[in-house]
């Protein structure tokens, strides 16, 4: 979640409030037990949207040099689960 701030500051100026963070993690600590879109279309044998939710990401927060070293690992491992090689994108 951190990475997720400092990426939303390097790409688009944004500021998180105060405590978001904290917020953040209490709020998905009270949340049922769901699973992600993406686990769906994998458990489907279905192409998961990794250039969309994460590549996209690695590459606008590379281009403002923000380096995003836990978001990369979450990329590089869901494409081996899809196995297709990880680009280069940092």
């Amino acid at each position: 979640m951190s990475e997720v701030i400092k990426a939303a500051k390097s790409i688009d100026n944004i500021d998180m409030p105060e405590g978001f963070l904290q917020d953040m993690i209490a709020s998905a600590k009270g949340m049922a037990s769901y699973a992600p879109s993406m686990k769906a279309d994998y458990d489907a044998n279905r192409p998961m949207e990794i250039e969309a939710i994460y590549a996209n990401v690695l590459r606008e927060a590379q281009r403002a040099g923000c380096r995003l070293p836990e978001i990369m690992r979450v990329y590089e491992g869901l494409c081996a689960l899809e196995n297709k090689p990880a680009e280069q994108v940092e």
